[in-house]
């Protein structure tokens, strides 16, 4: 059977299964707690029937039973005790060597090593004589076997603190290790020239076990030639004789300087992750492959407006935005099947208030030794603010745009304005200039060069003049209509889709939308609207975050946009249940540059105007009717 022990313990197993067919692992409960056997002992059949069981439950066909008595002793003592027994099975008798070793790392268990003896059973004084000195100077050799196995230092001394023995890890140097006996702690360390100390120190420590009547166990440290510190610790158990007094002492000592280096490197590491995770400047949070919180930092409180006791209560995916929840997982399930290490992607959380948080979200999975998902950590970076800017500025730009559209085409209609001008009304203007001079001259009784004053006479004149007034006053009218139709023809039309177009806007305030729990409903008897693109979106955008921004406190904001034909004209309406207008107030201001009407609402009074410029631009109206907190209703006859 493989043994999947610690190092020391695997050891002293194998050492103890060449002398013994099996060795059993004994609590201080009498439970026993693992099996091991050789390769030439019996069959380990009843592995799983024996382990978990009690010494005492035992039944009568296996031999272990008979050593109870002999295992509490051991335990009390801490000495070994022998046992020889015979066992009787299918009408055989079989003889048993059991062995209690009190020395296992865990002093709250030993080890029971059984040896089933080949040779037939003999009677006769000088037979089992011959046979008790034999298996006696085995053990002796069995237990200097062990002892010089086992990987740390192992010592006995005396009741006056003399060696009576040494193992060869705590004493290489074999002569030194025969000198040593019968030797005390401070004989040694002056021939070794080693502080003296130390050894005082293990001497109080032998007179306090022996005094507590307990073992005693502790770090011992010291420092090598190149003054790196070395970490011993040792352990002593005081054993008894019958009449109370001290009777041997055990030593065992072993070297736990790399172990606790490793601990000190481990604890360095714990400490820097700690201060790293708890005083980032960004949210960061270690999550359990299931996706419940195992530790959040006060950043990521923050960002969401829970305290640590409630975040922990909450699963990630409830205050993950729904829209965010699928593309998430996707990651998440290509990191579990190792096509990837880690992602980022924006991702937007839902805080304890409502209100939506934009976030730069990074997760990587750490895995365990046996290759399976341990935990994640996730980092938060928290782009609320930056996402709000490029919302502005993308307005920003699209306004800047249409101004700029506008310019571009006023220019164009200045230019050929001025053009039609000179072109079509320099002759009219200069035949009434003329005429009229001439006319002035003769009242006069001049003559104007060239004869022109006699070729008619004043009522004649008059009626020149009068021609030239209406041939004018054709060519204004004529010149309206051709700006008219050059207007129209410099803005492209286009084929706009009204619920593609409500459904647009909708995602560039969705932000806005969801804090304020608002509603958007829409009734299209008239779906496609021929119309400048860049126009109608803009005329969308103003009304739809006008009836966002000025919503009610107390009410959820409610936007229904419904088309409907009246006298063969496409009329759009957008209704709220806002703050409304004092119309009687501020109707002959609403449409005008710069007129604001309600404070705090961060208005520069320039939608409304755009609006109204962009809707008459092409021939169309805009009315409104509106209350003060019944809400606005915006129509807009194209």
């Amino acid at each position: 059977m493989k043994i999947n022990t610690s190092n020391v313990i695997e050891t002293m197993v194998n050492t103890l299964l060449q002398v013994g067919d099996r060795v059993l692992e004994i609590s201080r409960d009498e439970l026993i707690c693992e099996i091991w056997g050789n390769e030439a002992g019996v069959s380990l059949e009843d592995h799983d029937e024996l382990v978990g069981r009690s010494l005492a439950d035992i039944d009568a066909k296996f031999v272990y039973g008979k050593c109870r008595e002999h295992v509490a002793e051991s335990f009390r003592t801490g000495q070994n005790t022998l046992l020889e027994t015979i066992l009787t099975l299918n009408g055989h008798s079989i003889r048993y060597i059991l062995r209690v070793l009190p020395i296992h790392p865990d002093l709250d268990r030993l080890f029971l090593v059984a040896e089933r003896v080949k040779t037939p059973i003999r009677e006769g004084k000088e037979t089992i004589a011959t046979e008790l000195k034999d298996g006696f100077e085995q053990r002796s050799d069995f237990f200097d076997r062990v002892m010089n196995t086992i990987p740390g230092d192992v010592v006995v001394l005396d009741s006056d603190y003399r060696f009576l023995y040494v193992n060869r890890e705590a004493v290489r140097n074999e002569e030194s290790r025969r000198w040593l006996l019968g030797k005390t702690d401070e004989e040694y360390f002056r021939l070794k020239g080693r502080p003296i100390a130390i050894a005082e120190k293990r001497k109080e420590k032998h007179e306090l076990a022996r005094n507590e009547r307990r073992v005693i166990e502790w770090v011992e440290t010291s420092y090598d030639s190149e003054g790196a510190a070395v970490h011993i610790q040792r352990k002593i158990c005081p054993l008894f004789d019958d009449k109370g007094g001290l009777d041997i002492i055990v030593g065992y000592s072993m070297n736990l300087t790399d172990l606790i280096n490793t601990q000190e490197e481990l604890k360095t590491n714990k400490d820097t992750f700690e201060s790293a995770f708890h005083d980032s400047g960004i949210g960061m949070a270690i999550m359990a492959p299931d996706g419940k919180w195992l530790d959040v930092n006060n950043v990521l409180c923050e960002m969401t407006g829970y305290s640590r006791e409630e975040l922990m209560k909450v699963h990630v995916r409830e205050i993950t935005f729904p829209d965010d929840r699928r593309p998430n997982k996707e990651m998440v399930e290509r990191m579990m099947r190792k096509e990837i290490p880690n992602y980022t992607m924006e991702r937007r959380y839902i805080s304890k208030s409502g209100k939506i948080v934009h976030a730069l979200f990074t997760l990587s999975l750490v895995w365990s030794r046996n290759e399976l998902p341990r935990f994640f950590i996730a980092q938060v970076v928290d782009i609320t603010k930056m996402k709000d800017l490029e919302f502005e500025n993308s307005r920003k730009n699209m306004e800047l745009e249409q101004v700029k559209m506008n310019l571009i085409n006023k220019v164009n209609q200045l230019e050929e304005l001025s053009y039609i001008i000179a072109h079509n009304l320099r002759g009219p203007a200069g035949n009434i200039g003329l005429l009229t001079d001439a006319l002035l001259a003769q009242n006069d009784g001049e003559e104007l060069e060239g004869g022109v004053g006699s070729a008619f006479t004043m009522s004649e004149g008059l009626s020149y003049i009068k021609e030239s007034s209406d041939n004018l006053m054709s060519s204004l009218s004529s010149l309206m209509q051709i700006v008219e139709i050059k207007l129209n023809k410099t803005i492209p039309t286009d084929e706009c889709d009204l619920r593609e177009m409500v459904s647009d806007i909708t995602k560039q305030l969705q932000s806005t939308i969801f804090e304020s729990r608002a509603s958007i409903n829409t009734s299209f008897v008239v779906e496609t609207i021929l119309y400048p693109r860049i126009y109608l979106e803009s005329i969308l955008y103003n009304f739809i975050s006008n009836a966002l921004k000025y919503s009610r406190s107390d009410l959820a904001p409610e936007i229904i946009i419904t088309t409907r034909t009246n006298a063969g004209k496409i009329q759009l309406s957008v209704k709220d249940n806002g703050l409304g207008i004092d119309m009687d107030r501020y109707g002959d201001k609403l449409f005008k540059l710069s007129q604001v009407f309600h404070t705090g609402k961060d208005s520069k009074g320039f939608g409304l105007y755009l609006t109204k410029t962009q809707v008459e631009s092409l021939g169309g109206s805009i009315s409104v009717t509106s209350r003060p907190n019944e809400g606005s209703e915006f129509v807009v006859t194209f």
